[in-house]
């Protein structure tokens, strides 16, 4: 059998928490094996290199497209209407699984146990499509092939203890002749016992029911609330290739150009954005070039004896959200709306950097058609409240026109609009939602 010769692009899939996202540019996976060295006296030599602390570095770059689906699979929301915060993110990990066809044909799954998001960004640019990417730490990463080439993870199931039969047991809604248990992960921690599986039903959907032993825990204990409860199972009939999100056909959705983005200073937002993005009301409009809106979710790694992976990697809080914005140099209109002379130029006093204000949002709006439609609708809302502005430049060159730029920060966020996430293609016949 010839050897295959390359892996493109359209033959990579990549999914978070069991679900396929959409509008994928690049992923990448890089490890760090994070060896130290062993030495000793009297030798020059090192005696031995030791893996102590694993790192694996995840970037997923996508293009927005005015739907919330790829953030709410990453913060694992399964309902299409729930806002996203910062707060969805503590004590929250991601399952990201990176499948492979080499020359056409699926050969492989990478799968990414309980990955940690720590950054979001959003970038608007004037000359070009809007983005949307995402950043993990791990400590793992296995590949798959032959017979588990078709591996996913499956979040939210439930574990319960039965003391009597000194068992645990857990059930998810697929079918035993389709899929197959191949991993359990609690809180982190792989289950060391034998997977036993049934077939059974539970509100008339056919699923699998699966018992072990584990000496990690009571067994009269139930692992529900609290603990991040993880199935990764393979497809025993692998697919040949990996399906898509066929929901694409019909969607009006698609990539932001710049006249599909407004971008308003506001007041009075609350956690209702998305309603007010519609029906904005008092905003101000503001005439500006690019627009970065990135949050820095950093994370302190817990550890414990007993355990070489670690247990938490929670949230390092406040988490600073950063906003930067260009515009190009006017009449000092864009300078005046984050001050308390935006309603006037005032030539007397004029405008010193004392004199920004706090102001109370920036709100970015994504719509499915261009501003020249009237008919557009609203899609998508990030929103930024408790703006500082905390710094101001301004500058020119014989080659363009001046600007001035400003950065600011803040440490809310909210994103609401449509999408919802699904089981991917693979997993579930209801297609997911954009």
């Amino acid at each position: 059998m010839a050897r295959p010769k390359k892996i493109r692009y359209s033959a990579v899939g990549v999914l978070a928490n069991g679900y396929l996202l959409s509008r994928v540019q690049n992923v990448s996976a890089n490890s760090d094996m994070g060896e130290e060295e062993a030495k000793e006296l009297t030798n020059t030599e090192v005696v031995e290199y030791t893996s102590t602390s694993p790192s694996v570095a995840i970037s997923i770059e996508t293009n927005e497209y005015g739907s919330c689906r790829n953030l709410r699979a990453v913060a694992g929301i399964t309902g299409g209407t729930s806002n996203i915060y910062i707060s969805s993110f503590d004590n929250m990990a991601t399952d990201i699984t990176i499948l492979a066809a080499e020359d056409g044909t699926l050969a492989r799954s990478c799968l990414i146990n309980d990955a940690y998001l720590s950054s979001i960004s959003w970038n608007y640019d004037v000359g070009g499509v809007a983005t949307e990417s995402f950043n993990f730490d791990a400590d793992n990463k296995t590949w798959y092939t032959d017979d588990y080439k078709e591996a996913y993870s499956v979040m939210g199931i439930t574990v319960s203890g039965d003391a009597s039969n000194g068992y645990y047991k857990i059930w998810f809604p697929f079918d035993p002749t389709t899929y197959d248990p191949l991993k359990v992960y609690i809180d982190g921690v792989l289950v060391t016992g034998a997977l036993a599986e049934t077939a059974q039903s539970s509100g008339g959907v056919n699923g699998t029911n699966v018992t072990f032993t584990d000496i990690n825990f009571a067994n009269s204990t139930a692992i529900t609330t609290g603990y991040r409860n993880r199935c990764f199972i393979y497809k025993n009939t692998p697919e040949t290739t990996i399906q898509q999100v066929t929901s694409r056909t019909t969607t009006t959705l698609g990539s932001i150009p710049r006249g599909k983005v407004s971008i308003f200073l506001a007041t009075g937002f609350n956690d209702s954005v998305f309603t007010n993005l519609a029906s904005p009301g008092t905003t101000n409009f503001l005439r500006l070039q690019s627009v970065s809106v990135s949050v820095d979710l950093a994370r302190e790694t817990l550890n414990e004896l007993g355990h070489y992976r670690a247990f938490e990697r929670s949230l390092t809080y406040p988490v600073p959200v950063n906003v930067t914005f260009s515009t190009i140099a006017n009449d000092m209109t864009e300078w005046a709306k984050f001050t308390s002379k935006q309603y006037g130029i005032d030539a007397v006093t004029g405008y010193a950097i004392g004199g920004f204000t706090k102001t109370s949002a920036i709100g970015v709006g994504i719509y499915d058609k261009l501003d020249t439609d009237l008919t557009r609708v609203l899609k998508k809302a990030v929103t930024v409240s408790g703006l500082q502005i905390i710094s101001e430049s301004f500058g020119v060159d014989v080659g363009g026109n001046a600007t001035q730029d400003f950065t600011a920060k803040a440490t809310y966020f909210c994103v609401s609009g449509v999408g919802t996430p699904g089981f991917g293609a693979q997993l579930d016949a209801t297609a997911p939602s954009d």
